[in-house]
């Protein structure tokens, strides 16, 4: 209701924008008509699109290789990223992208997806059910670019292939490949997780277990099971992918434990003093074990354990690799070199596979 001693001027600045905002809304509405008519009206360009599409795709098989290993959900690495990015950069949405491995999924759920979503926001801008009301025209503008992103897929597929996947192809040629004759991993050892520039391959199904079994055991200390770790001692003994499968440059390693005065009695063949040293030697036959170059970070993962057990001793074992021909995998300048993997780099950490002879080991009742 307008007050009484309202002026007569701020009466007519009332008017004019009540008049201003009526016909801003009826113009925006009218603009989201056209586009949403407009959308509708490229069914059919659309469907020829992506049979067009389907045909590229079904007769060049190395550009299929390289669509189908776009990342689809969650599934992401550096070198899919790269494709990912050039496709978006090219005008294709997100969500397009993860679509493209499916033309008949983009034509049957997408597009008639992205109709029913400017619909919806039409009708509520319709009935200003919305919670912002001003941001309906611009989301109906990005679905009218998304459906003329579809139209225009078998031009932007073709301009990504003659832009990327014939230059990736190309250096094939020239490439220092880790494994020219190929084998377990292939010719690239986990090229779909490496940081540096390397040709398409696909991963083996060696290679994707593999490097599961990393991620398992590096974030989750869920051990590698018998076959992983049977491909990771036959590639240390073949010498083969040296870059990610060598054994550390230094010949003393140490490993940091935290222990019962049983095992420890057991060890000794006698009651443990509060400190004390051992070169006796055993072997430690346990399947894998974490250990590393520096010998107070070993003595620090112990003390660590102690307070996460009830174990009461802190044991340091010290190994010779000269002394262990094939059983550690170096992890710093290998492994965690991967894009996943490189914040743990600073640890210097080496994998071992048992059995390993033990040299001596070092002990200290924990405080």
């Amino acid at each position: 209701m307008i007050h009484k001693d309202m002026s007569l001027s701020l009466l007519r600045k009332y008017i004019r924008e009540q008049v201003e905002a009526k016909l801003d809304y009826r113009e925006t509405q009218a603009r989201m008509r056209e586009i949403i008519a407009n959308m509708k009206s490229k069914q059919s360009a659309v469907l020829s699109a992506l049979e067009e599409l389907q045909g590229v795709l079904n007769s060049n098989d190395v550009l299929r290789g390289y669509i189908e290993n776009i990342p689809t959900g969650f599934k992401t690495s550096p070198y899919v990223e790269k494709l990912n990015k050039k496709l978006v950069s090219k005008g294709l949405t997100q969500n397009l992208v993860n679509m493209l491995y499916s033309p008949k999924k983009v034509a049957r759920d997408w597009y008639p997806n992205l109709i029913k979503m400017a619909v919806d926001h039409e009708e509520g801008y319709r009935m200003r059910t919305l919670r912002d009301p001003g941001s309906a025209l611009s989301n109906i503008e990005l679905y009218g670019r998304e459906v003329d992103s579809i139209v225009r897929l078998p031009q932007i597929v073709n301009e990504f292939y003659e832009e990327v996947v014939l230059p990736l192809e190309a250096k094939k040629e020239k490439f220092d490949f880790d494994e020219p004759e190929g084998g377990e991993l292939g010719k690239i050892a986990f090229g779909e997780e490496r940081l540096d520039d390397v040709p398409f391959e696909k991963d083996t199904r060696e290679e994707r277990d593999l490097y599961d079994g990393f991620v398992e055991q590096i974030f989750r200390n869920e051990k590698l099971n018998s076959s992983q770790i049977a491909v990771v001692k036959k590639l240390l003994r073949d010498k083969k992918y040296p870059k990610f499968f060598k054994e550390p440059n230094v010949d003393v390693l140490y490993r940091g434990i935290a222990v019962t005065e049983d095992w420890l009695e057991k060890k000794l063949d006698f009651s443990p003093e509060d400190s004390g040293v051992s070169s006796e030697g055993y072997v430690d036959d346990g399947r894998m074990s974490s250990w590393t170059v520096d010998e107070l970070t070993a003595e620090k993962f112990a003390k660590d354990s102690v307070g996460r057990t009830l174990n009461s001793w802190v044991v340091v074992l010290k190994t010779h690799v000269s002394k262990n021909p094939g059983c550690f995998l170096d992890l710093t300048d290998g492994i965690y070199a991967l894009d996943r993997f490189v914040g743990k780099q600073s640890e210097r950490e080496v994998f071992g596979f048992g059995p390993i002879e033990v040299e001596s080991f070092e002990w200290k009742k924990a405080k």
